[in-house]
């Protein structure tokens, strides 16, 4: 059974919100290859964010984007706020 767009929805923000707390690790991370996989996973999470909003419609993505985008992303990351 699938989920409804506003469950969809939901899970793409509790997916783009991971993928900042996985960044945040990266960025307090020692910088060297053992933060790859910490990179990757933050990676994935926010694509997976995309893609469950791209399934509940355009408003869905249209609101990740604003709230997870590259601008956004900024700052996020240095305020501490998720």
């Amino acid at each position: 059974m699938g989920r409804g767009p506003e469950a969809t929805a939901a899970l793409a923000r509790q997916l783009a919100s991971a993928a900042v707390e996985w960044l945040r690790k990266v960025i307090a991370g020692p910088g060297d290859r053992a933060s790859a996989l910490d990179l990757l996973t933050a990676d994935a999470l926010l694509t997976y964010a995309f893609e469950a909003a791209a399934e509940a419609g355009p408003e869905a993505v249209n609101a990740v984007a604003a709230d997870f985008g590259p601008g956004r992303l900024v700052e996020l990351l240095s305020s501490g706020e998720r």
